[in-house]
């Protein structure tokens, strides 16, 4: 692994974007595997929803609109990469692993006449293109990259450089899938959270027609107002409503316990002046 080339990388990346890089790099991305660890909830890719979503998945999901955002997005790093003097066979070799990650194609050696590039191919392989992608490359790319010269401070400052550009990319992907899940723009974000609103609601109205003691009497006025009319309201509107209404059935759960606990006291001395 080419630590000197990720430390350097770090030192020369502004610092509001250091904490992103370093989610990216130790894979500590809120991916729907991590949310089933931690919370429960479906792992399922929220693009494809075909298979659990890991960093791995994230990176090769066939998605139709992924996979024309990941090309859009490799067009780009492929023409930085070039714009940092890459030597063309080394960037053939980074294109071939990053292109075919996940598949069998890995196994087999980059199309070049360099032996150094396919050296550095097959041990990147043996690390793993994912880990490539977040800036764990291997130290024989600055080998390739110098050729039959040593490697120099300037070898150094490309690695530096090539990681810096492998972590855009993979923020590049992360932010499209975020938006996939809250919304690419401000509006479609709004509606994102008002449709998530919408069946607490429906769930909340529900649970008040089986059960009307669930709240207390003087919050009982929260359905007044009919479902479908409440349903039509935006989005800060139902949110309002839904916190009140959580409200409420705290109040009523902490009362109670409040009489539980008093009836318990009230039962205990009455059978102590019984046994006397």
């Amino acid at each position: 692994m080419d630590w000197p080339a990720h430390e350097r990388a770090f030192q020369h990346t502004w610092s509001c974007k250091r904490i992103t890089y370093s989610k990216i790099s130790n894979k500590l991305l809120n991916t729907n595997v991590q949310n089933r660890r931690f919370y429960g909830k479906p792992d399922l890719c929220p693009c494809c929803r075909l298979s659990p979503e890991t960093i791995q998945h994230m990176l090769t999901c066939s998605s139709p609109e992924v996979t024309a955002f990941r090309s859009r997005q490799q067009d780009i790093l492929w023409k930085n990469l070039a714009l940092l003097n890459t030597p063309p066979l080394v960037l053939e070799g980074i294109k071939l692993g990053i292109l075919n990650q996940g598949s069998l194609a890995l196994e087999k050696s980059p199309s070049s006449s360099d032996p150094l590039v396919v050296k550095a191919y097959h041990h990147q392989t043996s690390l793993g293109w994912e880990a490539f992608l977040r800036g764990r490359i291997s130290n024989k790319w600055q080998v390739a990259y110098m050729g039959e010269r040593e490697v120099s401070r300037q070898s150094l400052k490309w690695a530096g450089q090539v990681i810096i550009l492998l972590l855009q990319y993979l923020q590049q992907l992360w932010t499209f899938r975020c938006g996939v899940v809250h919304g690419q723009t401000s509006e479609e974000s709004r509606q994102k959270q008002r449709d998530c609103l919408l069946p607490q609601v429906q769930a909340a109205y529900e649970q008040y027609r089986r059960d009307p003691f669930h709240v207390p009497s003087h919050w009982r006025r929260l359905f007044i107002r009919p479902l479908q009319t409440l349903l039509l309201s935006d989005g800060d509107t139902l949110a309002s409503w839904l916190r009140s209404y959580s409200e409420a059935v705290q109040q009523q759960n902490l009362m109670e316990a409040q009489q539980k606990k008093q009836s318990v006291s009230f039962f205990r001395q009455y059978n102590n002046l019984s046994q006397n």
